[in-house]
């Protein structure tokens, strides 16, 4: 029997995300997603499990402690009438649908079934790839609010996700197909999505869909039952990029280095992104990077607009996946790259700079865990101060622990000088604050700790490389005062030191 909630939940509104994904391996199901005590959290299954074990009680009840009903629940939402519905015990749980679910019991990770598989694509030009998940919204009125979510075991990002309709004379009909801007435009869905922190809903347009991830979709007045509105979410390409400058001496235990001496001036576009950085799968540039050319030397340009503060009005963002690009993620790994802060810029209250990550690469006020993933970016500070960023277990703060380079703040960066940044990360042992974050400035060490703890678990390690930058913090207060620009060139990841 089902007990109904009539709980009106005010705006909610639209799952997809801004272009392409990361975290992904093509048919690894082992994702898991922590499941916080005494919190409600939206969640959605990332696969397909066995036949027979595709209920609420195979899916969690081996994840969760104590009676269902009592010490954990789930609940649906019921778009038509407005309602929740107790999910009982045995019921299957459907792929592409958001659930509302809490324990009382203590934290614990949640996983899929033994033999889970990856949910079946359709192949379709109307899709962002060669392939991808179709689902169908409910639009037997305006304005319908749902719950929906990822059905996939990776991440991806907003723009990469398409809408139809099943009227081919409509717009974004069904031969074609259309952004989700445009299936805003014409009144079918909203293109904007969110999901729930464990405190406030927080927009898919600041963060990745991830796995497990429920989000709140709304379908707008122009959409009605013969429509069919339907999003496309993107398929997962299964050939990595080659990587487009190999190491010309193996020998050193370089894993990749990347000048652009071979890339075309002008615009640095998401293909361009694609072609040079092996792994990647989303971008956000917005025609803010170049490439540029300078005695000879080329390199890449940020641009960060006047008064833009976070990624989405400044600077860009992509990420290297390295189970896409090598095949293996790392326990310990050094990577370097070059940079130069434009003659006279003004450091305002900080900004972002590139790094690693692991796990769901926590970032954007997601503190860390130990179950769900970590982040250690560099950034600027006042006085362009050079310090570390990190996500950890251990973190004290909900917006990153910050790790100051050099004695005093010593270690700030020139204007109109190029220097080389390297940086280390060893994991810990789960159990064990025995991790490392190191950081040499022009291969003098500058930073040295050796008691951080990134993780509690064996399922994440050093994943992936995350180029972002951009002024913020959030709020008016670090926005730059006028367009300011930062070059970057010679990235370099290798298992063995690079300037020391």
């Amino acid at each position: 029997m089902h007990k109904k909630y009539n709980i009106f939940h005010g705006l909610i509104l639209l799952l997809v995300a801004t272009n392409l994904y990361a975290n992904a391996d093509s048919n690894d199901c082992k994702v898991t997603t922590p499941l916080n005590s005494n919190q409600w959290q939206l969640i959605g299954i990332p696969c397909k499990a066995p036949a027979g074990t595709n209920t609420v009680e195979a899916i969690f009840s081996d994840d969760i402690d104590g009676d269902y009903g009592v010490d954990w629940k789930l609940i649906s939402y019921n778009s038509e009438k407005n309602s929740y519905d107790d999910v009982d015990i045995q019921d299957e749980l459907q792929i592409g649908t958001g659930y509302w679910i809490i324990s009382f019991s203590d934290q614990t990770l949640l996983d899929m079934p033994a033999g889970s598989q990856p949910v079946t694509q359709k192949k379709s030009t109307q899709c962002t790839q060669s392939s991808c998940f179709e689902k169908t919204l409910i639009s037997n009125s305006s304005n319908q609010s749902q719950l929906i979510s990822n059905p996939f075991h990776y991440s991806f990002s907003w723009s990469a996700l398409r809408g139809k309709t099943a009227l081919n004379d409509s717009t974004c009909g069904d031969t074609a197909g259309c952004t989700l801007e445009e299936m805003q435009t014409a009144g079918f869905v909203e293109n904007q999505g969110w999901y729930y922190d464990g405190k406030k809903y927080i927009s898919l347009k600041e963060t990745e869909v991830s796995p497990w991830m429920g989000i709140w979709i709304r379908t707008l007045d122009a959409a009605s039952s013969a429509h069919k509105p339907t999003l496309l979410f993107p398929g997962l390409e299964n050939t990595p990029n080659p990587n487009p400058n190999p190491n010309p001496n193996p020998s050193d235990q370089r894993i990749f280095h990347l000048n652009f001496s071979q890339s075309p001036l002008g615009n640095y576009t998401h293909s361009d992104i694609k072609r040079d950085w092996p792994g990647v799968r989303w971008s956000e540039a917005f025609d803010r990077v170049k490439v540029v050319n300078e005695s000879n030397n080329r390199f890449i340009r940020v641009n960060y607009p006047k008064g833009g503060v976070g990624p989405e009005n400044g600077g860009a963002i992509w990420k290297v996946d390295f189970s896409d690009a090598f095949g293996t993620t790392y326990n310990e790994l050094y990577i370097s790259y070059k940079i130069r802060f434009a003659k006279n810029f003004n450091p305002v209250k900080g900004g972002k700079l590139p790094g690693l990550w692991g796990g769901d690469g926590n970032t954007n006020g997601k503190k860390a865990t130990g179950y769900d993933g970590w982040s250690a970016r560099m950034m600027w500070r006042a006085k362009t101060t050079a310090i570390f960023y990190v996500y950890s277990a251990n973190m004290k703060n909900t917006w990153g622990d910050v790790n100051t380079w050099g004695k005093d703040e010593t270690i700030q960066f020139p204007a109109n000088e190029w220097v080389q940044v390297e940086q280390r990360i060893v994991m810990n042992s789960p159990s064990d604050n025995n991790g490392i974050l190191q950081g040499w400035y022009n291969g003098v060490l500058e930073l040295d700790k050796r008691d951080m703890r990134y993780r509690k678990v064996n399922s994440f390690a050093i994943d992936g490389f995350y180029f972002s930058t951009f002024f913020g913090g959030e709020g008016s207060q670090w926005a730059p005062t006028r367009n300011e620009t930062i070059d970057f060139d010679d990235f370099i990841f290798s298992t063995e030191p690079i300037t020391h």
